[in-house]
């Protein structure tokens, strides 16, 4: 599992324009629907169920971190598109704080364990500070993308 792997090609979202939560799913949803990610009439479904995960209980890990994800039938690998707020969404973390970065994944909901192979990589990743902090300051879509290779060179799954 790698980021070159989960994250297609214009999947990265330097800065988000909303600021609330289903704002910020339903932007991240347009983006994967424009780089033809999922099936046409698709995207009321997969937002629905993104809503629903939220509602369950919030996927804000804390620092500022938050991974929503679901499975639909409509993918047919696992993909991750990362989006950044400069400004900050209360998104239910689980420590009060504002969500500045967005992993989110979506997978097909045939394989479940493509997607907890994907969650964990993630949650893998995130765990070092320096990835985190210099996503977070990144001046531009292609220093976050160096990111993501730095990464998949210090972890190997």
């Amino acid at each position: 599992m790698s980021f070159a792997e989960l994250l297609p090609k214009n999947s990265i979202i330097f800065d988000l324009r909303s600021l609330a939560r289903d704002e910020v799913l339903a932007e991240v949803l347009t983006r994967i629907q424009e780089n033809g990610l999922t099936q046409a009439g698709t995207f009321d479904e997969i937002l629905k169920k993104l809503v629903e995960r939220e509602e369950l209980g919030s996927t804000g890990v804390g620092n500022g971190i938050a991974v929503p994800h679901t499975k639909h039938t409509s993918f047919t690998r696992p993909i991750l598109t990362v989006a950044r707020s400069s400004r900050g969404v209360n998104f239910g973390a689980l420590d009060g704080e504002p969500v500045f970065l967005f992993f989110i994944l979506l997978s097909p909901d045939r394989n479940a364990t493509d997607h907890l192979k994907a969650l964990t990589f993630i949650s893998t990743a995130l765990r070092d500070e320096f990835f985190c902090k210099f996503l977070k300051n990144a001046a531009s879509v292609e220093e976050m993308a160096e990111t993501f290779r730095e990464m998949d060179e210090k972890i190997k799954m």
